[in-house]
């Protein structure tokens, strides 16, 4: 039995970054980095019984590939630059609320004390920090993008890194390596809240569901009734690698793999919905999986595990049968299926409580190389995952959903002029279904894009004292 693992859909965002000379990067490479030497496991296992998934998926790497394709794979710069100790953080309204609020409607970055992520590999970080195709199978759970907290945010830009500046006492973030498939006691700390699962699909969530509840209220250090909890929810990739093409009954199946994902999502927030107060989820769709079929000259090794990690999108036979269009007309009728589920009502029935879509991940595409190739630094070495440069990126993206109002969130992140966004005084909240004042009415400028064109501003300012970070986009993309 084949266990499937998250399909990555990567975003194109970018990010302020102090690139160390000895990086030597430039251009789209000048993002957000990491200095640390974590080793890596072998590589993950793809059947079920441990062993004997990770021995065949090795022979098959030794057999399709030789020593200049590895050494391909290996000589990548996946992590993103330092930023230097001294640069402030970006954002300088940091308030939180007091006392704390009663409606999720006001709520402020700042309110967030426990966060928490439920997901597959991405959202576990599966590859993130890997130098090898044979260390894939680790987890490097801190610097997930949802759920990750090593470090801080001049070291790895996640969302638990960006929050610790508006609280310093946010809990539940994950901070280590786990190894794939293989999720041991000792491991519970490193894990924390982040309870994604690599190979997950949104039936293996609702477990997800239920454990996290029960971690909450069993956890002595916080208090599930009245603390405020953010809780990132990214799941859908492997259902479609797993049902989409099941045969060649394209059609057929796709309908039934619609409504399965439908009710698993609605029996996962019914879950959070009924059992934590004071919670704030972030619903994250699956991205377009065509953006794979853009990888040009993909190294040998990597053709061979994507055919185990996604046969619809990779194998001869179902490609010939799901074209592009007929795939990104099927990851539309998934985004439907939740959008139709939030919309319904049936999350706003409590104060406390609400589900966002965060749809940075709808349009958003791999960064390119010069040559216009899908730039395989944003990729772990199996090139599929995340990478650390994809991660941060990741993070950056859904920091901004978090504060444009719905109807007019960012949904790719092609244009590297988009500002890191920030609350102000005036619109402080994390923007919900009810609390779209932020729309407001009237001719002028919207205040988020006002706010990205005021950073953009104040960024540029600092850009002389920071020639030598060698980082073309400094001031336009400030981080």
């Amino acid at each position: 039995m084949i266990v499937l693992p998250q399909y990555l859909l990567p975003f194109l965002g970018c990010q302020l970054a102090i690139c160390g000379a000895q990086n030597g990067f430039s251009g789209s490479q000048a993002l957000l980095g990491i200095g640390d030497t974590l080793v890596g496991q072998p590589l993950r296992t793809l059947v079920a019984g441990g062993v004997a998934g990770t021995n065949m998926v090795n022979q098959v790497f030794l057999r399709t590939t030789n020593a200049s394709n590895q050494a391909f794979l290996n000589q990548r710069n996946r992590r993103s630059c330092q930023l230097n100790a001294d640069l402030p953080f970006p954002c300088g309204f940091l308030e939180k609320s007091y006392p704390p609020p009663k409606s999720v409607h006001k709520l402020r970055p700042g309110d967030i004390q426990v966060i928490a992520g439920l997901g597959d590999s991405i959202s576990a970080g599966t590859g993130a920090l890997s130098k090898t195709i044979f260390e894939v199978g680790s987890e490097f759970r801190g610097v997930a993008f949802a759920a990750g907290g090593i470090g801080t945010w001049r070291h790895y830009l996640t969302i638990p890194n960006i929050l610790k500046q508006f609280n310093p006492y946010l809990y539940g973030f994950s901070t280590g390596i786990t190894k794939v498939g293989r999720q041991r006691p000792e491991d519970d700390k490193k894990v924390a809240f982040n309870l994604a699962i690599s190979g997950s699909e949104s039936d293996d969530v609702i477990k997800q569901a239920h454990r996290l509840v029960e971690k909450m209220f069993n956890d002595p250090k916080i208090n599930a009734h009245k603390d405020w909890k953010m809780i990132t929810i990214f799941i859908g990739h492997n259902d479609i690698c797993g049902h989409a093409c099941e045969g060649f009954k394209f059609y057929e199946d796709k309908e039934v793999s619609f409504k399965s994902f439908r009710r698993n999502m609605q029996r996962v927030l019914d879950i959070l919905h009924k059992d934590l107060p004071r919670t704030f989820v972030n619903l994250i769709p699956a991205g377009n999986l065509g953006e794979f079929l853009d990888i040009g000259s993909k190294p040998l090794a990597c053709q061979a595990i994507h055919q185990f990690i996604c046969p619809c999108l990779f194998d001869d036979k179902f490609t010939s049968t799901l074209s592009r269009f007929r795939l990104r007309t099927f990851l539309q009728s998934y985004l439907w299926a939740i959008q139709d589920l939030v919309s319904s009502g049936r999350y706003d029935t409590r104060e406390d409580f609400t589900v966002v879509i965060q749809p940075a991940t709808v349009n958003a595409k791999i960064p390119r190389t010069r040559r216009n190739d899908v730039d395989l630094n944003y990729l772990a070495p199996d090139c599929f995952h995340w990478s650390q440069k994809l991660h941060s990126n990741a993070a950056r993206a859904l920091w901004n959903n978090l504060l444009e109002p719905i109807g007019m969130k960012s949904t790719d992140f092609v244009k590297d002029s988009v500002a890191f966004l920030c609350p102000t005084e005036e619109f402080p909240y994390l923007a919900t279904s009810q609390n779209n004042a932020y729309s407001g009415g009237s001719d002028e400028s919207h205040p988020v894009e006002q706010l990205s064109n005021d950073f953009v501003e104040m960024m540029s300012q600092r850009e002389n004292q920071n020639r030598a970070a060698r980082c073309p986009l400094y001031s336009r993309c400030p981080l």
